[in-house]
């Protein structure tokens, strides 16, 4: 039977939710924030569900610290007075699952719980299996699994990205088709004349060397076989990922590139690298994404220092928390635990990074996280 822990400054409301789900769940109750922190910290729960307006600490607060004790259980908030202000505070502080009005029907609330239940399941057998990974010392494994994970969730942007240069080279063969009789007779007067067919097909054949290219690095990334280390554009790299992940990005945080000055090539994998600054990029703008209070803005920037290519990931998010910074690129260390992160990226970027000679690090920011990429200059 699932533990819950319901929560609420007014004990009638308390009993009447007792009463009415004893036989489905086994409940404790408490009517204050601190009072709910205690039993959190003194046994597990499956569920948490509280009221959002209560003297001291909201529900939103409650919730928030209550991720730090566990944060694999659910969070609903139970409310009558839920303005748009409160809502923002319950899921951006809380990473609340589900909000419902006040006053509200067991059967449904029941329904609610039963749903987050199978997704908190989910969770934790998600992560018994990472850890069982982990146990087993399978490094190469948890290589392969998250370099075929990045290409699943990257798939997506690249087919997006596919189509702008497949729409118009489409086009422009359908331009060109229509100068053409069905029997295929030339229709002299209506050809293009030479520089502008030259043109039409130039831009044809750019749109499909970046369809081919985008291929190659997708199933550069998916094998097995680690790629030759070659003189690489880093800037194309980065202009690459933030295509491909824009979409993804986009509603977090506003992510530039700046490059005063193209840098020299870099030794290293292209696929591998698009990985790497893709994968810091998506964890620069979701950190935006828990920092509401301000607009996300990512900041990649390139240069050279001695014999390094240096590009630097900057965001104005909250930062990862003091003490956490020398154990950031261990496996399974994550921010977002209660988000459904494993702590996989950072790690297969060190990986993926020194492997070429390269080096992964973070730096102090007065605001946010700094994370840089050395990689070596091709002399």
């Amino acid at each position: 039977m699932a533990r819950l822990l319901f929560v609420d400054d007014e004990v009638q409301n308390l009993e009447a939710l007792r009463r009415g789900l004893y036989d489905r769940y086994d409940i404790a109750l408490a009517t204050s924030g601190p009072e709910a922190l205690a039993l959190l910290a003194a046994e597990p729960f499956d569920a948490i569900v509280t009221d959002y307006r209560m003297p001291g600490m909201n529900g939103a607060e409650l919730l928030a610290r209550a991720i730090d004790l566990r944060p694999e259980a659910a969070r609903i908030v139970l409310s009558a007075y839920v303005d748009g202000d409160s809502l923002r505070e319950a899921i951006n502080r809380g990473r609340v699952h589900r909000v419902l009005d006040k006053p509200v029907d067991l059967d449904t609330l029941a329904s609610v719980i039963d749903r987050e239940l199978e997704v908190t399941s989910l969770r934790r057998e998600n992560v018994r299996l990472v850890r069982e990974v982990e146990t087993r010392g399978a490094e190469e494994q948890l290589a392969r699994a998250e370099k075929l994970a990045a290409v699943g969730v990257l798939a997506a942007e690249v087919a997006h990205e596919i189509g702008s240069p497949l729409g118009y080279a489409m086009g422009n063969v359908d331009y060109l088709i229509d100068f053409w009789k069905d029997d295929g007779e030339a229709l002299r007067g209506r050809l293009p004349d030479g520089a502008h067919a030259r043109q039409v097909l130039e831009s044809t054949l750019d749109g499909l060397r970046r369809i081919r290219d985008l291929s190659r690095q997708l199933l550069q990334m998916a094998s097995r076989e680690r790629p030759p280390a070659v003189p690489i554009d880093v800037l194309a790299a980065a202009e690459t990922a933030l295509r491909l992940v824009s979409h993804r990005t986009a509603p977090l945080a506003r992510i530039e590139i700046a490059c005063p000055s193209p840098p020299p090539p870099a030794r290293a994998s292209e696929g591998e690298m698009v990985q790497v600054i893709a994968n810091l990029m998506v964890n620069a703008a979701q950190a935006c994404g828990r920092a509401p209070d301000r607009p996300g803005k990512v900041r990649v920037t390139l240069g050279t220092a001695d014999a390094w290519v240096i590009l630097s990931v900057v965001d104005n998010g909250p930062g990862f928390p003091p003490g956490q910074e020398e154990r950031a690129f261990l496996p399974f260390q994550t921010t977002r635990a209660g988000e459904g992160g494993t702590g996989l990226g950072l790690g297969i970027c060190k990986r993926l990074v020194e492997q070429y000679g390269g080096q992964i690090r973070l730096l102090p920011a007065p605001l946010g996280a700094h994370v840089e990429v050395r990689l070596p200059k091709v002399a």
